[in-house]
């Protein structure tokens, strides 16, 4: 799949999606959507805002891990 433009909302709606189906450490979350989309600088301010509205479960992944 070749990355693609898109806006905040459609970035935000899709990392929502990929959340929803199970937890994701900021930078894998990161990586998937690196995989469908260009912009890095509305990756970054998505993946803020996730974790802003404590969506991002970065904490808890990153313990599970050890």
């Amino acid at each position: 799949m070749n990355p693609v433009d898109a806006d905040e909302k459609t970035i935000y709606s899709k990392a929502l999606a990929l959340l929803a189906r199970r937890e994701h450490a900021r930078a894998e979350l990161k990586r998937k959507l690196q995989q469908r989309y260009t912009d890095d600088t509305l990756i970054d301010t998505v993946l803020d805002r996730l974790q802003q509205e404590n969506r991002s479960e970065e904490r808890r992944v990153g313990k599970e891990c050890r």
